[in-house]
Order: C-alpha cells, then sequence, then structure tokens
C-alpha cells in the first residue's frame, strides 16, 4: 500500500499565518524592528520564507543578512 503525506503550509487547509507571524515577529525583535499584525504577515505571504523575509525587512526600510 502507498502511502501519501499531504503538506499544506500556504493557508488553504491550515490557517499558519498565526505560526509565520510569531517566527517572522521573533526575527524582527531580535533584530530590534517593529513587528506585524497577522493581516500583515498574510499579505507577505505566499512566496516561500526567503521572500517573506525580504518583504518584511523592506517594509520596515532595511535589508536581510545574507
Amino acid at each position: 500500500m502507498a502511502r501519501t503525506l499531504l503538506l499544506d503550509l500556504d493557508g488553504t487547509l491550515v490557517d499558519t499565518v498565526p505560526d509565520l507571524a510569531a517566527a517572522l515577529n521573533r526575527l524582527m525583535a531580535a533584530r530590534g524592528l517593529a513587528p506585524f499584525d497577522h493581516p500583515a504577515t498574510a499579505a507577505m505571504v505566499g512566496d516561500g520564507v526567503a521572500r517573506l523575509v525580504e518583504k518584511a525587512f523592506a517594509a520596515r526600510g532595511r535589508t536581510p543578512d545574507a
């Protein structure tokens, strides 16, 4: 019997924005930057984690470290 694993990380089946916002805000706090609320985080989600970080830093007028 074949087994299948289904992951939904874009919010279609599971609302992951609260978890993504929490992780993003820990990063922002570590860099001394203001946090994001859930709607702002949701607006940046959808192109992968690297792009999320780029968008978040850009929103604060910064660029992320390599």
